[in-house]
């Protein structure tokens, strides 16, 4: 095999030039006293918001008595503007609000935004900082009024609640709050 001077002195000086220039690449290198080290700064990471809160609610009924209709909506919403409560854990809970309308005859007749410190009057030997309002239900329509039922309870539980009877003249207006010794749940029906 023949082999061509001019080919073999070029792959040379381009094997050398190579060489030379991944040597350099490769080579020592001396820090100065100034340069930074790596970067060892530790961040914190950013962390879950993990506030527990009961599901929104909403119920509807419809009631005749003394052939009227009345039509009857309950909202039951977890409240970011009130006061966290924290359960025996720690956890945080949402409280709720529960917004109360009555309509009959195209008239409002009831229309109202509960809290849990509407009960504070009723409510007796209740620490309200340990309970949220669990939520309300419609109870009955007779010639008193319309009585709801609500619940105070440990949040993320309806267990060892206080229960309370609300009823409003049936014609709106005045309403009156007092306790149930019952042994019902009366947070919310959530078969409907």
């Amino acid at each position: 095999m023949k082999i061509n001077v001019s080919s073999a002195a070029a792959f040379a000086t381009v094997f050398v030039a190579l060489s030379t220039i991944l040597l350099a690449a490769c080579g020592t290198r001396q820090e100065s006293a100034n340069a930074e080290g790596p970067d060892t700064i530790q961040y914190e990471l950013a962390a879950e918001d993990s506030v527990e809160k009961d599901a929104p609610q909403q119920l509807s009924d419809t009631v005749v008595f003394n052939d009227q209709e009345f039509i009857i909506n309950i909202a039951r919403t977890p409240a970011d503007s009130l006061p966290k409560v924290y359960d025996n854990d720690d956890i945080p809970f949402l409280d709720n609000m529960v917004n109360v309308t009555v309509l009959t005859g195209g008239e409002t007749i009831v229309k109202r935004t509960f809290t849990k410190n509407d009960f504070k009057e009723a409510a007796e030997n209740v620490n309200f900082s340990k309970v949220v309002l669990g939520g309300m239900v419609f109870n009955t329509i007779n010639g008193t009024g319309i009585v709801f039922n609500a619940q105070l309870c440990p949040p993320g539980s309806v267990e060892g609640g206080n229960n309370f009877k609300i009823a409003f003249n049936l014609h709106g207006g005045n309403m009156r709050i007092t306790t149930d010794d019952t042994e019902e749940d009366h947070s919310s029906n959530d078969d409907q």
